[in-house]
């Protein structure tokens, strides 16, 4: 056994590690909330100690190298402490499964390591401003700390494995810095694409969704609804904003709109979904909401905004808004349907004088588009 044995144990190290940042990245996107996702990627981790260590280049009888190293070191960066304890359990019970001379000082190794790992991670910005920079002084730490284990144990430092000695080290180190590397620019590439599907969803100036945002997850939360279930939609309009953007200036409208996102967000549930849906109108989502829960919600946040007063360089803005609510009936229309429905509303409490909630008067969405759409006996 030579040092091409393992470097070729340390290609198939690599060939895992590509693995693990395909299911790094699925866990990023699937999994939410902070807690779930580090235990989810400390579980992944700790797969993948199994995995390598289930496939390792023996280099005595009972002492292996393999990958779970560069795993643990790596899992406090990645998972946080909890995700590195589930990470480190894992490959601690497979380790004592598979036995050996090695074992002890295999277990010391993983514990010290993952200490190491943890304590890098805590090293504050202002020591360590860039990741590369962490990545060097982690795989450092990891190095001196494997060959600290490797001297004071005499079962592992023998004439006969004095040869591999540099290379493992070696091998532990470099394999920090390139897996390192590779969840580096997965996390980087998922920021991206985030920020990229922010910007295609979320309104920039009140930071709601936008209408493409609204009638994505609108789409979604009726699909996942039972059909029995009922929804309801209100459409809300501030009334003669265009005035206030003519007296008091563009910058002053953009404030009272933040302003008004901000108690309609306020005035509704956390399960609801709020839109800008276009200029001064807010399109509202309440999902297992029936049709008079609405009005009444649609007049509490009427009330608010005429209650409210918004202070701008030119003075104090005081504005009203006109709302219109329809029920939709889940399964039965497109959120469209739903939409062209509370605007007839709206439009008619406009029309009615402004500063009020109206109500679609048909029986039901459904109801009444079939009405329209029937032919003439």
């Amino acid at each position: 056994m030579g040092i091409a044995d393992l470097l070729t144990a340390f290609i198939r190290v690599l060939g895992l590690a590509a693995l693990m940042v395909y299911g790094y990245s699925w866990l990023l996107r699937l999994v939410h909330g902070t807690w779930f996702r580090n235990l989810a990627v400390g579980g992944l981790f700790g797969l993948g100690g199994m995995l390598t260590m289930n496939d390792p280049l023996e280099l005595s009888s009972g002492v292996f190298y393999d990958g779970r190293n560069v795993l643990l070191a790596l899992a406090p960066m990645y998972s946080g402490i909890w995700g590195a304890v589930v990470a480190a359990l894992i490959m601690a019970a497979f380790r004592i499964y598979m036995g050996g001379v090695g074992l002890m000082p295999g277990l010391i190794g993983m514990v010290s390591v993952v200490s190491v790992g943890y304590l890098v991670s805590r090293i504050p910005k202002r020591y360590l401003p860039g990741e590369l920079q962490r990545s060097f002084a982690l795989a450092a730490s990891v190095g001196a700390c494997v060959m600290i284990v490797i001297f004071a144990n005499h079962i592992l430092n023998t004439a006969a494995l004095r040869g591999y000695i540099s290379p493992v080290i070696m091998a532990n180190m470099i394999g920090v810095l390139v897996l390192g590397d590779f969840f580096r620019r997965e996390m980087a590439r998922l920021r991206v694409f985030q920020v990229l599907q922010q910007e295609a969803t979320v309104d920039p100036l009140t930071n709601l969704r936008n209408r493409r945002g609204f009638e994505t997850a609108a789409s979604q939360c009726l699909h996942h609804l039972p059909r029995t279930s009922a929804c309801s939609v209100i459409m809300l309009d501030i009334d003669h904003f265009k005035h206030v953007n003519d007296t008091f200036g563009h910058d002053a409208g953009d404030k009272v709109l933040v302003a008004v996102a901000g108690l309609i967000s306020g005035g509704v549930r956390q399960s609801d979904i709020v839109a800008r849906y276009g200029g001064e109108e807010v399109a509202i989502l309440m999902p297992g909401t029936r049709s008079h829960d609405a009005v009444n919600v649609a007049e509490k946040v009427r009330s608010l905004i005429e209650q409210a007063s918004f202070e701008t360089e030119y003075g104090t803005v005081r504005v009203t808004a006109s709302l219109g609510v329809a029920a939709v009936e889940t399964g039965v229309l497109d959120i469209g349907s739903a939409i062209k429905a509370a605007d007839e509303a709206l439009y008619r409490a406009k029309s009615r004088g402004r500063n009020r909630v109206e109500r679609f008067d048909a029986v039901s969405v459904s109801e009444r588009l079939f009405t329209q759409q029937a032919p003439a006996a």
